[in-house]
């Protein structure tokens, strides 16, 4: 009775595993082209280099060393992502600091606008004066004419 338990069991397990590997086998062979997936970046697809199935994100390039086929090392692939990083870190840098110029220039501009507007208030006013000083008092309403509210009783 008991071997036939861990016959059975052991069974089990072949058939499992059998059909786990099968399973597998058909993942690890499918090609995203076949399926018409779109795979970002940071997916991973399957390469085919010859007889050699690679499953690795798509931009992880595949070598030759020592006459073996074989994705580069994860070393160098991280080198090469952190150098992607770097160079497009400086871009944006390189970004930020024309777009603060740019806002330099505008404060710059617009302080010469504002010392332009208080010129031109400036002489604005001056003119006001000087046309109220030739005129004298013929700009002002007599208090005799001007209406008054009535008062409250």
């Amino acid at each position: 009775m008991r071997r036939l338990r861990i016959a059975l069991w052991c069974l089990g397990l072949v058939v499992a595993v059998t059909a786990l590997s099968l399973s597998a086998g058909r993942l690890w062979a499918k090609d995203p082209a076949e399926e018409n997936e779109v795979l970002t970046d940071d997916e991973m697809a399957v390469r085919t280099e010859g007889a050699h199935h690679f499953l690795l994100p798509k931009d992880w390039p595949v070598e030759r060393r020592d006459g073996h086929l074989s994705p580069f090392t994860v070393e160098a692939y991280l080198s090469m992502k952190f150098g992607q990083v770097k160079r497009k870190f400086s871009e944006t840098d390189q970004h930020l600091k024309a777009l603060e110029q740019r806002v330099v220039e505008l404060e710059q501009e617009q302080n010469s606008l504002l010392k332009w507007m208080r010129l031109m208030e400036a002489r604005q006013q001056t003119a006001q004066q000087d046309k109220e000083a030739t005129h004298g008092d013929a700009t002002q309403v007599p208090e005799a004419e001007s209406p008054q509210a009535p008062s409250a009783p």
